[in-house]
């Protein structure tokens, strides 16, 4: 029953919006690592991609190709990727001196189905509904479920992606949330995330199923480092993509499909401008994109409009069992050793 009432909390119109009741969730890691090993990740991350980025850049200006690099699908959706890396390192940094939101253990006692603290929750908490639904009541924290024994069938869940506060008892998926925590720097980077946690698989799927095969037909002799910025740009892309959604702790939404969504509608309106401008030449994706062909590039558009459609909605499930998981392994485990 809470599965179905998420699934339609997620159509109510506020769900296209980017407010959510915690800031926390763009710079912390959705497992409990120490801060540290996050931070260094991050800034590893976003240091690998932007060196690839430049030597792209660098290694087109000297070489002679059809179009230049900065009007392929591929390269708009990696600075996006390279963007959204850098300023997610940024915002780690620039959060990391904040105190750890884990609850502090010398304010609180487990006492039978209670857990007690001293902290006074904000006057807008708002409570996940992981595995069970819970109350609070001014300085008590309990769980609603109780076993046949008495004892609690789960402790008072806390998260370390919660508002700023020692309590941090937030509603990772932003139902019911009343007031909106996020920065607009954070607004910024969870827009590109939409955007790239679904365009860089698709990319992938698309090249190695429709283009590779035919640039393997027309060109023998490949270079050594041709094939490293092709293997950088078409599948390590979503490599870094697929660690960032399993690392961090952005929420997911259904209706954020229309970040991506629009993104695609950009590219393909410049795509049919460009193309205007020759026929012939600037044809970007043979056998995909060829506006010279317009009843089979429409079919194409349509279903990679689906695929992106049906890949976000399976990015949401993946973030619920991520929670899921979450709530049963490091917040139990978290709330059995107080």
């Amino acid at each position: 029953m809470g599965f179905i009432q998420d699934l339609r909390e997620e159509f109510r119109v506020k769900k296209f919006g980017l407010s959510h009741s915690s800031n926390q969730c763009f710079f912390r890691c959705q497992w409990p690592f120490p801060k540290c090993i996050f931070l260094l990740y991050r800034i590893i991350v976003a240091c690998y991609a932007f060196f690839w980025f430049v030597f792209v850049v660098s290694r087109s200006s000297r070489t002679t190709g059809r179009h230049f690099t900065l009007v392929y699908l591929t390269i708009w959706t990696y600075i996006l990727l390279v963007v959204h890396l850098m300023l997610a390192a940024a915002i780690t940094v620039a959060n990391y001196g904040q105190s750890s939101s884990n609850l502090p253990r010398k304010n609180m006692k487990k006492t039978g189905t209670e857990l007690q603290t001293n902290e006074k929750p904000p006057p807008n908490l708002v409570l996940g509904t992981i595995n069970s639904s819970f109350s609070v009541n001014s300085n008590l924290v309990k769980s609603n479920e109780t076993v046949a024994n008495g004892a609690s069938s789960s402790a008072a869940i806390y998260d370390p992606h919660g508002a700023t506060t020692d309590v941090s008892l937030v509603d990772f998926t932003g139902t019911g949330c009343h007031v909106d925590r996020v920065k607009w720097y954070s607004k910024m980077s969870w827009v590109l995330m939409n955007i790239n946690q679904v365009a860089a698989p698709i990319i992938t799927a698309l090249y190695y199923a429709m283009l590779y095969p035919l640039k393997q037909d027309n060109s023998k002799n490949t270079d050594t480092i041709e094939f490293l910025v092709d293997i950088q740009l078409h599948a390590v892309n979503t490599c870094l993509v697929v660690l960032e959604l399993c690392l961090a702790a952005y929420p997911v939404r259904i209706l954020h499909f229309t970040h991506a969504l629009i993104y695609g509608l950009v590219y393909l309106a410049w795509s049919a401008i460009y193309w205007s401008f020759d026929h012939q030449k600037n044809v970007l994706y043979p056998g995909v994109l060829d506006w010279n062909n317009p009843t089979r590039t429409s079919v194409v558009v349509a279903l990679v409009i689906v695929a992106m459609t049906t890949f976000h909605v399976i990015l949401w499930l993946l973030s619920r069992i991520k929670i899921s998981l979450y709530g049963r392994c490091c917040m139990e485990n978290s709330a059995n050793s107080l």
